[in-house]
């Protein structure tokens, strides 16, 4: 059975300007777009197919991104919020229960595998602030569709950006909901930016929250990466989370994997286990990974695959990654041409803070 609790219960959205949404039941599936003010979750043509193929037994085109993973033996959206609503008890109804919001354009950082769409500082270094992007973001926040939306029966939302702990934007939308001892909450954020006292008594509040700090390497590996942070700062961010927290505040790694950084991965690995691995309750942290899509695994040389895949194999946590890696094809040569053009405009190098550098060849 292919049932997936997201296509009935679930939504995501990314406002776009103040009058449209682009959105789908879950952040993995194909979005498609449309005026705020001809949303409906209940009745939109859009929703109502996937749930009747979903019903149906249908693989629909939107989720392919679950279907590659599975094949791949790597836990999809789907197994997890199938695995979530079991062990929740939570049965399918019509309301919205999951919610997952790209809450702001905003981001004062500059990661190499992001998008001007995705954080404002990468559209103002990068030249991109045309009139069409500044509309569609710095709008957002005169956005009604929140607002216009039932959230009072939310049982889990997930708040990404640009970086969703740069505003207050999440608070608004947890307050919304009407019993919050049945709210599960989690965030993606960069670790550079630390929460109030506010929102810790919120926090406490709600059943569980769950923060998931995308963090791909460490040391300048890093720094080059997620360009403006500093590891030194975030490590001492991430200490302060485990120290100052309430009990019911978990944490996650969100890693993602490119041709870039599949060598970085082992030592990120290895700090996580020794530094990382556990809230001060002993709750364990999550280590989860995705492929960046505009950094292939192909782009890598067959030295390197073999170099990554050697120090892999000693993870049983990393399989999924290894299998992943082992059925990838190779180049003859490393090209990264986004990189060059990204260290060309900062005056970096990628060759010297990655360690893919040492494997170029002329």
């Amino acid at each position: 059975m292919i049932f997936c609790p997201e296509i009935f219960n679930g939504l995501f959205l990314h406002p776009s300007g103040k009058d449209q949404i682009n959105y789908s039941p879950c952040c993995q599936a194909h979005t498609k777009t449309t005026n705020v003010d001809n949303f409906n979750f209940k009745t939109d043509e859009n929703l109502v197919r996937l749930r009747s193929e979903n019903i149906n037994g249908l693989k629909s085109s939107e989720c392919e991104r679950c279907w590659i993973a599975e094949e791949n033996n790597h836990t999809s959206k789907r197994q997890s919020s199938i695995n979530y609503c079991k062990q929740n008890n939570i049965s399918k109804s019509e309301s919205i229960l999951f919610l997952e919001y790209n809450s702001t354009w905003s981001c004062n950082l500059k990661c190499i595998m992001c998008s001007p769409e995705y954080s404002s500082s990468l559209a103002k270094e990068s030249g991109a602030i045309d009139v069409e992007l500044k509309e569609s973001n710095i709008n957002r926040k005169l956005n009604n569709i929140i607002d216009r939306l039932d959230l009072s029966e939310a049982r889990r939302i997930h708040f990404n950006g640009g970086e969703p702990l740069i505003n207050n934007n999440h608070k608004e939308v947890i307050e919304k909901v009407k019993d919050k001892s049945n709210l599960s909450i989690s965030y993606n954020t960069n670790g550079t930016k630390r929460v109030n006292q506010e929102i810790l008594n919120l926090w406490s509040q709600c059943k569980y929250v769950r923060i998931f700090f995308s963090i791909d390497a460490i040391g300048t590996a890093f720094d080059y990466i997620r360009y403006g942070a500093l590891w030194s700062e975030v490590k001492e961010n991430l200490e302060w989370y485990k120290n100052n927290v309430p009990s019911n505040v978990m944490f996650g790694l969100n890693v993602t994997v490119g041709s870039y950084n599949i060598l970085e991965i082992p030592e990120l690995f290895n700090w996580y286990k020794n530094n990382f691995s556990s809230n001060r309750d002993g709750d364990i942290t999550e280590f989860n990974w995705q492929f960046a899509y505009n950094y292939p695994m192909g782009a890598i040389t067959q030295n390197v695959k073999e170099v990554a895949l050697d120090e892999l194999k000693v993870y049983a946590e990393l399989e999924p990654l290894y299998n992943s890696l082992l059925e990838c094809k190779t180049t003859d040569k490393l090209s990264f041409t986004m990189l060059d053009k990204i260290d060309i405009r900062r005056n970096t190098s990628w060759r010297n803070s990655l360690r893919i550098g040492n494997y170029e060849t002329n």
